[in-house]
């Protein structure tokens, strides 16, 4: 596989039948790609913010998740992609921009196994990723919302009550923070308890 038809199929977070390599190798390296995505991102806010939650326990989550991949790679005989995000990843200039960020990366995570795991048979695979993306599901993408949520709670008015998001608002506040315009009185919304099996 060329190397600039790699690197887009791993980024794209999507597998391409019409390549020569095969779906489960695929599957594997853009699983395996957006994990070191996510690593990378969170240890690049930790070496600008420190060692503070939710990242430094987020990130110790990333490395268990690369590290139940890498036996797959083996055993299927996978080439392992590089990691090489650092030079192309940038964090946000505030703490609750990049609890932002952490927002929709695991929206996207959760996203991209809704796409692999129908794409695999092997049944040690399909495991691996529905733990992976239980894992976003129920502890990273809350951590972040909680993050969220507690900043702009700190910053709102104690008497200002949060009306429960219509869904044009809710889409409105994904689509803007997935293409990089967070707007933050939506995500005031959208991280409010009342709003909370929307987003989950």
């Amino acid at each position: 596989m060329a190397t600039d038809t790699h690197t887009t199929l791993l980024a794209s977070q999507r597998t391409n039948p019409s390549l020569d390599t095969p779906i489960l190798h695929q599957a594997l390296q853009i699983a395996l790609y957006d994990e070191y995505h996510a690593r990378t991102t969170y240890r690049k806010i930790m070496d600008t913010f420190g060692e503070i939650r939710p990242f430094a326990n987020i990130i110790a989550s990333e490395e268990r998740h690369i590290t139940a991949l890498l036996p797959l790679f083996r055993r299927y005989g996978v080439e392992v992609p590089p990691d090489d995000w650092y030079p192309k990843v940038e964090i946000a200039a505030t703490l609750v921009e990049n609890c932002e960020i952490g927002v929709a990366a695991e929206i996207e995570n959760i996203r991209m196994y809704d796409h692999l795991i129908p794409q695999v048979s092997e049944p040690d695979v399909r495991q691996v990723f529905f733990q992976l993306q239980a894992a976003s599901f129920n502890n990273h993408l809350p951590a972040f919302r909680r993050c969220v949520y507690s900043h702009y709670q700190r910053v709102a008015s104690p008497d200002q009550a949060t009306p429960p998001l219509s869904l044009e608002e809710w889409q409105e506040g994904i689509q803007n923070t997935l293409a990089g315009n967070p707007d933050p009185r939506l995500f005031a919304k959208l991280m409010d308890p009342s709003n909370r099996d929307m987003l989950l």
